[in-house]
């Protein structure tokens, strides 16, 4: 049976139990605010497994991506802060896909995905950011994910953000995610990540107020990060 139907039937009872250290990440990430200049990226398990400082070694990063997060639980911990970033990366939605008949809709995510960028747009105006759309899963969810990328396009253009749609980078002809891209149907390889970051680093570049009026970035490691 496809992965992503099954998904769909199990994870709205099953959620509870995946989501188990999801409050103990947002208690220590709210416990480390990241240091200014960093390059925040605000997303689910996608984010939060990327080993960022391979992935953009030129860049200052902090990750805010935690396990099994919808739109709805990102709207929740926005509030935790990241500092003062020199440029945003969000990446969000592909949980929602899967969760509860209501939150599910691609106009209700959006719709909460434009109220996250809103609010991220208003409380770092000179930050760079970027909406990214969602990475391809199985065919199943395919065109769900195509009108996402564009109501996403939409929300970036009104807000002042960048838009990047990584999703026929990594799919085939028929929309399914390509195997060497994924675990899991979902989950990226360290192929999918360079193909990801290889089109996302060039939109971090300095071609705003935010990075022009940087003295350069501050370099201390995040807590809990390599050395």
């Amino acid at each position: 049976m496809n992965r992503d139907r099954v998904l769909g039937l199990t994870m709205p009872v099953l959620r509870p139990a995946v989501r188990m250290l999801a409050p103990l990440r947002r208690a220590d990430l709210a416990a480390l605010p990241a240091p200014d200049g960093r390059v925040v990226l605000y997303g689910d398990s996608i984010t939060e497994a990327a080993e960022w400082d391979e992935l953009l070694p030129d860049l200052p990063t902090a990750n805010r991506g935690i396990g099994g997060d919808t739109t709805v639980d990102l709207l929740a911990r926005l509030g935790d802060g990241p500092g003062r970033p020199r440029a945003i990366s969000l990446l969000i939605g592909t949980n929602d896909l899967h969760a509860g008949p209501r939150t599910r809709r691609p106009a209700g995510i959006a719709d909460r995905v434009e109220d996250i960028v809103g609010r991220l747009r208003r409380a770092h105006p000179d930050a760079i950011l970027v909406v990214n759309g969602l990475t391809p899963r199985t065919g199943l969810l395919a065109p769900r994910i195509r009108q996402l990328a564009t109501l996403y396009r939409r929300i970036a253009e009104q807000h002042g953000a960048r838009f990047l749609d990584p999703f026929p980078l990594l799919a085939d002809a028929e929309g399914n995610i390509r195997p060497e891209y994924a675990h899991d149907r979902l989950h990226l390889t360290t192929a999918g990540y360079r193909v990801w970051c290889t089109a996302l680093r060039p939109l971090l570049d300095d071609v705003g107020p935010a990075l022009r009026h940087h003295q350069g970035p501050d370099r201390t490691p995040e807590p809990g990060s390599r050395v």
